[in-house]
């Protein structure tokens, strides 16, 4: 892919649920604003990058990226507001967005559209495969997920797969966005490891929506982003490429996949930890 020059950046696309109030239930979200992936909807009054598309049956919006912390959680805050006043202007109270949970089950007759048997507009990527695109997504019946996507902008002096395990290391890691592998999301998208490549630096996709939450984890997902921005653009390749080397990266998969939270989990994090900063990672 060619690359162009970059800021150390970060940004979000998020999805989110669509919430009836009347019926007191998740809805698919089709036919009730607008914007596509090819085509987002722009609403008046906000900045460039803000923008609202419908994306398989979840109302999903976009931020500019954003070059410190208290930016990039100010503008997730007006994202997320602006999907509300959009909601507001077209359908009154009738709908709110629902981020308590990232995985629904819905009815099949919720489903039959096009656009809800659409899923996956571009290809992903497994780092810990050395990059390698995955293909045939299994078909996800009746359920539906959420993604948190975090991009990051920058100059990286290294493969898109090598920042990707990075980020891996510095915000699903540091910001402990571990994976539950009864999870629906555990099987294909919110595997360790996946992320496309972007002109501007890599998307880190493995997160689901839920650190959206709350601003203390907003304020980890982004400092994290940033921190892996930095050293991935200001770290020579030489020495990145030593530090590669040093990272345990299967003891990184498993620790996303086990959490700090067990023994086992413990016992992963400081080996982790502990070996990526005698590695020269500043995590």
């Amino acid at each position: 892919m060619q690359k162009i020059p970059s800021d150390i950046a970060v940004g979000s696309d998020l999805e989110m649920f669509l919430f009836d109030n009347e019926a007191a239930r998740v809805v698919p979200c089709v036919g009730i604003l607008e914007g596509t992936k090819d085509k987002p909807f722009q609403p008046k009054g906000y900045g460039k990058g803000f923008a609202i598309q419908e994306d398989n049956v979840m109302v999903e919006f976009n931020i500019p990226p954003q070059t410190n912390v208290d930016g990039f959680i100010n503008a997730i805050s007006k994202g997320r507001n602006m999907v509300l006043k959009e909601l507001h202007n077209r359908h009154g109270s009738k709908y709110s967005v629902y981020t308590a949970k990232h995985v629904n089950r819905f009815r099949g007759v919720e489903l039959t559209s096009q656009q809800a048997q659409t899923i996956g507009c571009e290809g992903d990527f497994d780092a810990y495969e050395g990059g390698k695109m995955r293909v045939d997504p299994p078909a996800p019946g009746l359920d539906r997920s959420c993604g948190g996507h975090v991009h990051i902008g920058g100059d990286f002096r290294c493969p898109d797969f090598v920042a990707a395990l990075f980020a891996e290391l510095f915000i699903g890691v540091r910001a402990q966005l571990w994976i539950d592998a009864k999870d629906l999301r555990a099987k294909w998208y919110g595997k360790p490891g996946i992320y496309r490549p972007k002109p501007y630096g890599i998307e880190y996709r493995t997160p689901h929506n839920g650190w959206v939450n709350d601003s203390y984890q907003m304020q980890r997902v982004g400092d994290g982003a940033l921190r892996c921005a930095r050293y991935l653009t200001t770290t020579d390749a030489v020495s990145l490429q030593a530090s590669f080397r040093k990272v345990p990266w299967l003891m990184v998969r498993d620790l996303m996949r086990e959490g700090a939270t067990t023994d086992l989990g413990q016992e992963l994090w400081h080996k982790v930890v502990g070996e990526a900063k005698r590695a020269g990672v500043p995590v």
